[in-house]
């Protein structure tokens, strides 16, 4: 829910591939056959299963292999790139066939437990290719995904949807998210969902990812910021 709360500006640096004499044509001609482009731009562009492979890999070191391959999906149709097509930046969804220079990738995975998907998120990187989570927060909530796929913790997912029903939690205006505590050790984490909403402050439920055990916390427009 924090993750949610929070702005975040995601800024794309634009960095434009070697050039060639012939990818200089291609930005001037989008319309070539594909025997006329210039190899190193295929390579330049033609990266997504490299890319992907770079950010999987990143999130086996998180997760593990096992945990990886049981629980973790890629959403390639809500992934995206940010391109240098014709001097102009734009979006394009990641694996597009439009020739275009990829300057970032912002990637959307998603886990899987009890065959529901109980948590999204962003993996992000430049034209390096060097992903990383969408930001700290995330970081350490994917840390305590793993915890909770491996068996560290007594409350399931779907054990906190229950406790956050029978607490008031209406699930069309609310997410439920493993968080770690802020004030604790690493490995001490709860489900989070949103009670009350107003425009000054956010009401949040939190669940024990051991115990169970309730508490609520108030998040003003100054805790948010």
């Amino acid at each position: 829910m924090r993750s949610v709360l929070l702005l975040i500006v995601l800024t794309f640096v634009f960095v434009s591939c070697e050039s060639t004499d012939t990818t200089e044509t291609i930005s001037e001609n989008l319309v070539v056959s594909e025997s006329l482009i210039d190899s190193r731009f295929q390579e330049c562009y033609y990266e997504d299963d490299l890319a992907k492979g770079k950010s999987d890999s990143i999130l086996n070191s998180i997760f593990g292999k096992a945990i990886f391959n049981r629980n973790i999906r890629l959403s390639s149709t809500e992934s995206m790139m940010n391109c240098a097509l014709d001097n102009t930046i734009i979006l394009v969804p990641f694996g597009d066939t439009n020739y275009c220079v990829p300057n970032s990738y912002d990637l959307l995975y998603s886990i899987h437990a009890g065959g529901k998907n109980i948590y999204s998120f962003r993996m992000v990187s430049g034209k390096d290719m060097q992903f990383e989570p969408v930001s700290t927060i995330v970081a350490d909530q994917l840390q305590g995904y793993r915890n909770l796929l491996d068996g560290q913790f007594k409350i399931s997912y779907s054990q906190a949807r229950i406790i956050a029903k029978s607490n008031g939690v209406s699930f069309e205006d609310s997410n439920l998210e493993l968080v770690k505590n802020e004030s604790a050790g690493q490995s001490t984490y709860h489900w989070e969902a949103e009670l009350e909403y107003d425009h000054n402050s956010v009401v949040l439920l939190l669940i024990d990812a051991m115990t169970g055990a309730t508490s609520e916390e108030v998040l003003t427009i100054e805790n948010i910021q």
